[in-house]
């Protein structure tokens, strides 16, 4: 029987499931409390990570055998090296100038290069990149009362 690439990366990410649930299990929960703690997170995520990988492997089954395509094109490896230097350059840029400044701007370079060939304005772009931006800070900063990197050079 053929290993399709989906069967692959879905046995993947049942190994990579497996591995965090015995660190998960290493958290230590405090006897006093009474609300579901903070196991709950990573053991939903697990359990998404588990009904993904296993559907994944379900539908290659379905597929008919055929020949695969090649991973990525050169296209396809450009633009993921590109978008993996961008998200370098996103990391250095929350460590120096914090969150609210460095995360637009990757916010709009990554909404121009997954546009594809759908051409979106500088206004329409710089909208979209300061909405991500207001939405990710109110959900983690207010929400969830999470601190976001305020930056070296504006602290």
């Amino acid at each position: 029987m053929l290993l399709k690439k989906d069967r692959i990366i879905g046995v993947f990410f049942l190994v990579v499931a497996a591995i965090f649930l015995v660190f998960v299990k290493d958290i230590k929960i405090p006897s006093n409390l009474t609300e579901p703690g903070p196991r709950i997170m990573p053991y939903l995520s697990i359990g998404l990570m588990i009904i993904c990988s296993l559907g994944v492997i379900w539908e290659s089954f379905k597929k008919k055998e055929q020949a695969e395509k090649p991973f990525l094109s050169a296209e396809g490896w450009k633009r993921l090296i590109i978008m993996l230097g961008v998200l370098v350059l996103y990391s250095i840029g929350l460590m120096y100038f914090g969150f609210l400044i460095a995360t637009p701007f990757m916010a709009y370079v990554l909404i121009h290069m997954l546009s594809g060939r759908h051409k979106i304005s500088i206004l329409t772009g710089s909208i979209a990149a300061i909405i991500v931006t207001a939405m990710i800070y109110l959900l983690f900063a207010i929400g969830f009362n999470v601190m976001l990197p305020p930056g070296m050079l504006l602290d």
